[in-house]
């Protein structure tokens, strides 16, 4: 999807060749069969800082602490590039808002460790706490991002 996005704002005619699992990419870009990946920061980093992989940018809406040298795709010349890994946790439908609430208090405050903070930011992480509101309403706007670009490029399951 990442390469899809690109290509398609980016006006690229290149082959996008999917892999089921990044590893399996990341081989293949260090052995030299593919010309470029995009891959999660950490999945990345140690590729770019042992000399193994060159890092061209990164694909969130501004450059990473951990490799600032780094320019945004945006601002190397594709304006509206915007891909930032997430993650996230859900319950099932019927649990007690109260439990909800609790478990959202306790991520929140374990984000807001130093210890956690230091771990993250050494991913290229950056904790963010939020609501069980706000994390649907990302959801939601995630959703309606991908979906309208499998409709404007006409991608297929593989």
């Amino acid at each position: 999807m990442a390469m899809e996005l690109l290509k398609s704002l980016g006006g690229l005619d290149i082959k996008h060749v999917p892999y089921r699992a990044g590893n399996a990419a990341v081989n293949d870009l260090v052995g030299g069969h593919l010309d470029m990946f995009v891959g999660s920061l950490p999945q990345m980093i140690e590729l770019v800082r042992s000399g193994s992989a060159i890092g061209i940018a990164v694909t969130g809406s501004r450059r990473s602490d951990t490799v600032a040298e780094l320019p945004t795709l945006a601002e190397t010349g594709v304006p509206g590039y915007e891909l930032e890994q997430w993650w996230g946790i859900v319950a099932p439908v019927r649990t007690p808002h109260d439990i909800v609430d609790k478990l959202n208090a306790e991520l929140n405050r374990i984000l807001a460790t130093p210890e956690i903070k230091s771990f993250m930011a050494r991913e290229g992480a950056d904790p963010t706490p939020s609501t069980p509101e706000a994390f649907a309403r990302h959801l939601s706007a995630e959703l309606q991002r991908w979906t309208a670009l499998v409709d404007r490029t006409g991608l297929k399951v593989q």
